[in-house]
């Protein structure tokens, strides 16, 4: 009998676990309570004021013995992704979500594929931070918070001739080219053609380039990242990652999307620091990632540093490009370090870099009121992280629309 009622015990707790959704923990008046379970690595998302942890009994019950409050959400149907909607406030995200958590401002929802453009259309609208996806991967302290300190060795600033001289070879042109023909696909949305089309594209040039090795990386049924490595001839085991975001989004599948400023201009630069960077005998290995999806919730670069630490790769930096060629009329040439998801020490190491090789360059620190990208996935694995953003507040009123071209967003 007592054999009977464990294995009845057994299987009720088996559907019970297998049932439970994830468990929100309110994290406002009790931050370092939070740190603590990132540390242990048993977030899968973050917001200001909320994490979320893997939905089983052994994460509740932990929980609970350190005098956390929680809350266990349903479970998801199989086809609902989970989304963290940031400074999400009183949007009616009930209109085209379905919302499973509200707290501080900020919100986690489900979404089924075909609510996504309305949920994109309805936090763009708002002019909200747009939405992370979760992919349940354990998230790690940020850089900074761990006892470590942020892990990377920022050597004092002084004007190389070796770099001076590939700063005195970026070319305008090749800059134009690259912009100019991403933003004549009609949109380079992951689930599209013109998404593949670009990836191919970029995957094409990267192979151009001398001492590069190119490929894909598939993360999912969309357009792919497209990474290519140059290897470090001292310390390769070291990556420092240069990245940006080709896909760009104006509504839905058929609409219009140049993305010019949003984001060929950042994918322009990283191609034109491979072609320069190839030039030198590099100490640490660099990595040049083109990030497919931003726009659908930061996915491709979520999916790229989640594998980058599951499989230990040691990288010590990432370096984000997103939006870096308009320039309002009458404002000066600036550069400014978004202070939100990045590392304090290594935006003031990009500062330094700025003033050493580029002085005629304002460069400086700011916080981005809304909106995120992909420095956030590789800061939210404990990956320091920077991104340099053109002139804030004063940046492109054209992202997301058909008037994100050249000439009228890419002015610059």
């Amino acid at each position: 009998m007592q054999t009977s009622r464990f294995l009845l015990a057994s299987g009720l707790l088996a559907v019970v676990a297998a049932a439970q959704g994830p468990i929100v923990v309110p994290i406002a008046a009790q931050p370092a309570q939070a740190e603590a379970l990132v540390r242990g690595g048993l977030v899968i998302a973050r917001a200001d004021a909320f994490v979320v942890l893997p939905g089983n009994p052994a994460n509740l019950q932990l929980v609970q013995a350190r005098g956390l409050s929680a809350q266990v959400l349903p479970a998801l149907p199989g086809n609902e992704v989970l989304y963290v909607v940031p400074k999400a406030g009183d949007a009616p995200l009930e209109d085209v979500a379905r919302v499973l958590y509200r707290g501080g401002g900020d919100a986690l929802v489900g979404a089924r594929p075909e609510q996504l453009d309305a949920l994109l259309a309805l936090t763009d609208a708002r002019g909200l931070c747009g939405v992370e996806r979760v992919l349940g991967d354990p998230l790690r302290p940020a850089p900074g918070e761990a006892a470590a300190g942020t892990g990377i060795d920022l050597p004092a600033v002084s004007a190389h001739p070796d770099i001076q001289a590939l700063v005195a070879q970026v070319s305008a042109p090749n800059l134009q080219s690259t912009v100019t023909s991403l933003s004549a696909i009609h949109t380079r949305r992951s689930d599209t053609a013109g998404g593949v089309q670009a990836q191919n594209q970029l995957l094409a040039q990267f192979q151009a380039i001398p001492g590069l090795t190119a490929s894909l990386h598939d993360f999912d049924s969309g357009s792919d990242n497209v990474v290519a490595e140059l290897p470090g001839v001292v310390d390769p085991s070291r990556i420092v990652v240069i990245g940006a975001h080709y896909d760009s989004y104006a509504g839905g599948t058929t609409a219009r999307a140049p993305g010019a400023d949003d984001n060929a201009s950042g994918t322009a630069a990283v191609l034109e620091c491979a072609r320069l960077l190839s030039q030198l005998p590099l100490k640490y290995t660099v990595r040049f990632v083109c990030f497919a999806s931003e726009e659908f919730g930061l996915y491709g670069s979520a999916a790229y540093a989640a594998l980058m630490v599951s499989t230990s790769q040691n990288v010590i930096a990432m370096v984000n490009q997103d939006m870096i060629a308009y320039r309002a009329s009458g404002q000066p040439y600036r550069l400014c370090m978004v202070t939100s998801n990045t590392t304090p020490a290594l935006n003031a190491f990009m500062v330094d870099v700025g003033a050493a090789y580029v002085p005629s360059l304002l460069l400086s620190s700011a916080a981005l009121g809304g909106g995120s990208s992909d420095h956030a996935s590789f800061h939210a694995r404990g990956i320091p992280a920077t991104w340099p953003f053109e002139d804030i507040p004063n940046y492109s009123p054209y992202i997301h629309t058909a008037n994100d071209v050249v000439g009228t967003s890419a002015n610059d």
